[in-house]
């Protein structure tokens, strides 16, 4: 009789439960996504910051200061920050 009773509560358990791993599968993938994304955009503002420093020690003071407030209004932009 307890073995009966043990294979539907196995199923039930199992079937429960494949939901709960579709969502963190989705949940994973965000979270992998999101990094991806982050490290992009850090390798391009490491690129631009290369290019401003570039243009400032060639004395184009005018190309490097836009150069960096372009940086700054993109990462103000990503952080959410007001006014920028």
């Amino acid at each position: 009789m307890i073995k009966a009773a043990i294979v539907p509560l196995g199923a039930f358990i199992l079937l429960a439960t494949t939901p709960v791993a579709w969502a963190q599968t989705n949940a994973q993938e965000s979270a992998v996504n999101e990094a991806v994304y982050r490290q992009a955009n850090r390798v391009t503002l490491r690129q631009k910051l290369d290019a401003a420093r570039d243009a400032q020690e060639r004395g184009d003071l005018a190309n490097a200061a836009k150069l960096y407030d372009q940086d700054v209004e993109k990462q103000a932009k990503q952080l959410g920050l007001p006014g920028w």
